[in-house]
């Protein structure tokens, strides 16, 4: 799944424009409301950008909530570090 803000983060990940990427995973989170498997995604993606950023508190919270949708994910246990 995703939506054309994840799609947006996601190229600006890319690109290295980390808020922007942070920005548009924040409000993609409005998308996946409802959908545990598509939020803990957006929230792993968001681990990423802020690991990247070298906000490693702030990438912490965003990979601890990624586990808490989706505890048997392994990517989401391996944003956390």
């Amino acid at each position: 799944k995703t939506s054309p803000k994840k799609a947006q983060g996601d190229a600006n990940f890319k690109e290295g424009r980390l808020e922007q990427a942070i920005s548009c995973y924040r409000e993609a989170l409005e998308d996946a409301k409802g959908d545990a498997e598509f939020a803990a995604t957006i929230h792993s993606n968001l681990a990423a950008a802020y690991a990247k950023k070298g906000d490693h508190d702030k990438a912490l919270a965003a990979a601890e909530e990624a586990i808490r949708l989706r505890p048997d994910w392994a990517k989401a246990h391996s944003r956390k570090g």
